[in-house]
């Protein structure tokens, strides 16, 4: 008679392979009751009797390893939940509660594992399906030394045409924007592009084994995408609109008394140049020594050449409207400041956020494919 099936429903991080390795174990101790209570008779290598499977390498290597390490930790002695529970379930180990028992048998199991490893039974699910199959290698007409290979390419070429081909359709707007912003990255590159090219290159991401763990953990939300994206946008136009403001501000002021932020006549070289939002661009608003010196002074001789200050009213005016600006500007481009930090993370994030979308209307397709 079938012992009834365990089913174990959990969410990530909850401790499900904390849950399996500690089954692993019992079953290795349960095999061996007739030991524990006459301390005769080792059954030798149990653990090819007990089959664990998983659906990644990485999977299989992590949960050989916390096998591993209970059963050394149990050899040593060492108090955990695991022993705590096989005293509990183990009903030889419950009739004697001998704790250097339970020793004895862990490093018993242990050793048994280490020195008989290849058949230490945890794999993926997919090698364990190909073990099956080459063992009826003769019974399915299939030659023994047969080979499995994925053709993910011939896959993601066809997934790619498919949803460039459904550009035209409609909802398909956003993939369009997203494959835009593509283009525009890859242009900025200054190299030569093929876009199909380089959108078949991003997809090999998809049967990566980090993306497919990522895409088991998650239930995707292509309108929470869309959600996040107008989110960003409004922080980076929110940061831009009043820098530019501010910056328009101050060349407002300079251009009503007759200069300019390239004004060298009066003004010290390079005092001016912050107050362009473009050449805050383009040096990623990392301030001139010289602008921040001068705001710091907040004086009319800190801003002018020696021996051409001005101190009629207006130009004093003058002087305490860049001031403000430039106190503005400081504070928003400061690196250590959060109003900078947040918009440079908005951005950097935004830029990447088509990655996301666009390997997601990939990975649809492959599926439609598969």
């Amino acid at each position: 008679m079938l012992k009834p099936i365990k089913i174990y429903r959990a969410s990530a991080g909850s401790g499900k392979t904390y849950t399996l390795v500690y089954e692993f174990v019992k079953y290795m101790f349960q095999a061996q009751s007739y030991f524990i209570k006459s301390r005769e008779e080792w059954r030798h290598n149990v653990h090819r009797r007990i089959l664990a499977v998983t659906f990644t390498n990485k999977s299989t290597a992590e949960m050989k390893e916390r096998i591993i390490v209970a059963l050394h930790d149990l050899s040593n002695g060492r108090q955990t939940q695991y022993s705590e529970w096989l005293v509990r379930d183990v009903e030889a180990l419950n009739d004697i509660n001998d704790e250097d028992v339970t020793k004895q048998v862990a490093l018993r199991l242990l050793t048994d594992i280490l020195q008989d490893f290849t058949m230490f039974r945890v794999q993926t699910i997919d090698g364990f399906f190909q073990q099956i199959v080459r063992a009826f290698a003769v019974e399915l007409n299939l030659n023994a030394q047969y080979e499995v290979e994925l053709d993910s390419d011939d896959i993601m070429e066809l997934a790619v045409d498919d949803m460039l081909d459904s550009l035209s359709d409609h909802g398909k707007e956003s993939l369009l924007e997203w494959l835009t912003e593509f283009s525009n990255d890859k242009i900025g590159d200054a190299k030569l592009w093929n876009p199909r090219r380089d959108i078949l290159k991003l997809s090999k991401l998809i049967i990566s084994e980090q993306f497919l763990l990522q895409r088991d953990k998650s239930n995707f939300d292509l309108e929470q995408l869309y959600v996040y994206k107008r989110n960003l946008r409004r922080i980076i136009n929110t940061f831009e609109s009043r820098l530019r403001m501010v910056c328009q501000e101050a060349q407002s002021a300079l251009e009503r008394h007759g200069f300019g932020i390239g004004d060298t006549s009066v003004f010290k070289q390079y005092s001016l140049s912050c107050f362009s939002y473009d050449y805050l661009v383009e040096k990623n608003f990392e301030l001139l020594k010289t602008f921040v010196s001068v705001c710091e002074s907040a004086s009319v001789e800190g801003w002018c050449k020696k021996g051409k200050e001005v101190k009629t009213p207006e130009f004093v005016r003058l002087i305490e409207i860049l001031n403000c600006a430039a106190g503005k500007i400081v504070r928003m481009c400061d690196p250590e400041g959060d109003e900078l930090r947040i918009y440079t993370t908005a951005k950097f994030i935004y830029r990447n956020l088509y990655i996301l979308g666009i390997l997601h209307e990939i990975d649809v397709h492959v599926s439609e494919i598969c």
